[in-house]
Parts: C-alpha cells; sequence; structure tokens
C-alpha cells in the first residue's frame, strides 16, 4: 500500500515538474522574441546589423491640455507600437530613433520613427 502511495505522488510531482518546466521555457522564448533593442545611435555597440527592413513609424494623439503626463505617455505608447510593428516585420532592434511632437489647438500628436534592423 505504501508503495501505491508513493508512486502515485511521484507521478503527480512528476507530471507537474514537467508541465512547469514546459511553460518556463515557453516564457523564456517568447520573452526573447518580444525584446526589441532601441536607440538613438546608429549602432549599437558589439552588435552586427544582420539585416535592415527599413523605417518604421508610428503616431499616437493625447489631449492637449497643459499636463506633462499626457504626452510622456505619449511617447511611452508611441515607442511601443513602433516596437510592434518593428517585430511584426522581424526585426529585434530599432537603430536613430526620434520622437517629435506636433502641437494642436485640442490634442498633441506624437510621432516616433526609426530604422528597423535585425542584430
Amino acid at each position: 500500500m505504501w508503495f501505491e502511495i508513493s508512486l502515485g505522488v511521484f507521478l503527480v510531482a512528476f507530471v507537474t515538474a514537467s508541465y512547469l518546466h514546459r511553460k518556463v521555457e515557453q516564457v523564456g522564448e517568447r520573452s526573447e522574441e518580444e525584446n526589441v533593442i532601441v536607440t538613438y545611435s546608429k549602432s549599437i555597440p558589439g552588435c552586427e546589423v544582420r539585416r535592415i527592413f527599413g523605417y518604421v513609424e508610428s503616431v499616437v494623439t493625447v489631449p492637449n491640455d497643459g499636463e506633462e503626463i499626457y504626452t510622456s505617455m505619449g511617447e511611452q505608447s508611441a515607442i511601443e507600437k513602433l516596437m510592434d510593428k518593428a517585430r511584426s516585420r522581424g526585426a529585434n532592434a530599432i537603430l536613430e530613433l526620434t520622437v517629435e511632437s506636433e502641437e494642436h489647438a485640442v490634442h498633441t500628436k506624437i510621432r516616433a520613427r526609426g530604422l528597423a534592423v535585425r542584430v
């Protein structure tokens, strides 16, 4: 009887450990794929550009009510959209990042642009 219980506990532990190990591997793979290096410069020290996908651009509109928080959130959102566009093309880095803002009467347009590459 003790042998059957021990075997059952062992099997449950083994199956659980295998499942968790597989999940950790999937998360590790996904996070590597999702990482995009973003820089204002024309190169990344220690990295060689292997493929150029071209320029990517994103535009975000935020309210223009004198609060800086909207502008900084808009810049972050524009850069995240830019990273998504670069990733969808197969890039893992963005070089020569530029972020510009254009103020209008009731809103501000924030434009992020950069060169999508694979390093």
